[in-house]
């Protein structure tokens, strides 16, 4: 308790010296402190927090010009604002854990890391390949392939001790979610990783309402303007999200029009066949009735016969006959 008192007796004695005024979290905000909460640190002017605020822009966003081609990029969409969800690549026993226009959390096996978007790990050491994303001398951006913007982009940042992190970031039209990182290599303090996104992809190639580069319907490819989409046969606009006729979707909507028909045909034949099947039978009943196939009193099934057969060739002979007193010497039978 005493070992307590006495240290927070020191840390007001050091807020007094220096005047500290500290916000709700316990950052000295009159030294330009300022709470983090994806990281729950205090971080100043030259670290900025892991969601990005404070990252200089040149760590984000370029933009190329060659010949009247423009070409510009924007990578604030790949940074992770959470130390859950920081980028880790992987390779045996060595990996890198880093952020994109902004610092990782620092890893717990670091002893006193410096603010910085990459950390390199191995069995021996954890050190810091390179500076800070506040740090617009530490970072550069440009396309992977001068030839062709389209390729993806390369995020670099030079580190302490002339270590280095190298991001590759090939352009993918449909990865709107990041691929998995990929660790180059870890050689001599220079470390390089890949993923593929479409954020890699110029923005001239535009997105449709999914973020998805020319809407999975095209590629992204470089032309005389910079930047494009180029359609697949069928579709048009800046993001291919169009179609013109026979155009993929037109052809959709065909085949469901010409499936609809044939079910429909289908089912028109089965009932036509049931309604002729019907009435054979009831045709063949009428002209083949008997008492044994055949009730005369049922009218259930539309069919009413006699009480004999239509082809009786007797049809009274069982008709009640009258019986009367016949005189003496006749058969018994009155004659009509």
């Amino acid at each position: 308790m005493r070992r307590a008192l006495a240290a927070l007796a020191a840390i007001q004695a050091a807020d007094a010296a220096f005047e500290c005024v500290r916000d709700a979290h316990g950052c000295c905000s009159s030294a330009g402190y300022f709470f983090c909460g994806s990281s729950g640190r205090c971080v100043g002017r030259d670290d900025p927090c892991e969601d990005g605020s404070g990252a200089a822009a040149a760590t984000c966003g370029a933009t190329l010009k060659r010949d009247g081609a423009v070409a510009s990029w924007d990578l604030k969409g790949l940074t992770r604002t959470s130390s859950l969800l920081d980028y880790e690549a992987r390779d045996g026993a060595s990996k890198v854990i880093f952020n994109v226009c902004a610092n990782a959390n620092p890893p717990k096996v670091c002893a006193d890391p410096e603010p910085a978007a990459a950390y390199a790990i191995t069995k021996q050491s954890c050190k810091a390949v390179a500076g800070s994303a506040a740090d617009a001398d530490m970072a550069s951006l440009k396309p992977l392939v001068g030839a062709d913007p389209t390729q993806g982009v390369a995020l670099a940042y030079s580190g302490p001790d002339r270590c280095s992190f190298l991001l590759r970031v090939r352009c993918s039209e449909a990865a709107v979610e990041p691929s998995e990182p990929t660790l180059i290599s870890s050689a001599d303090c220079a470390t390089i990783t890949e993923v593929e996104s479409v954020h890699g992809c110029p923005l001239g190639c535009a997105r449709d309402r999914n973020g998805a580069a020319c809407s999975n319907r095209g590629q992204c490819v470089w032309a005389k303007t910079g930047a494009a989409c180029h359609c697949d046969p069928g579709t048009t606009g800046a993001a291919c999200d169009e179609d013109i006729n026979g155009g993929p979707a037109a052809r959709a909507r065909w085949r469901f029009a010409i499936i609809v028909l044939v079910v429909s045909l289908c089912a028109a034949v089965i009932a036509a066949r049931c309604v002729a099947f019907r009435k054979r039978r009831l045709a063949t009943l009428r002209a083949r009735g008997t008492y044994a196939t055949v009730d005369a009193d049922d009218d259930a099934d539309g069919v009413e016969l006699g009480a004999s057969m239509p082809f009786d060739p007797f049809p009274y002979e069982d008709d009640a006959v009258e019986e009367f007193d016949a005189p003496p010497g006749t058969s018994g039978r009155r004659d009509e």
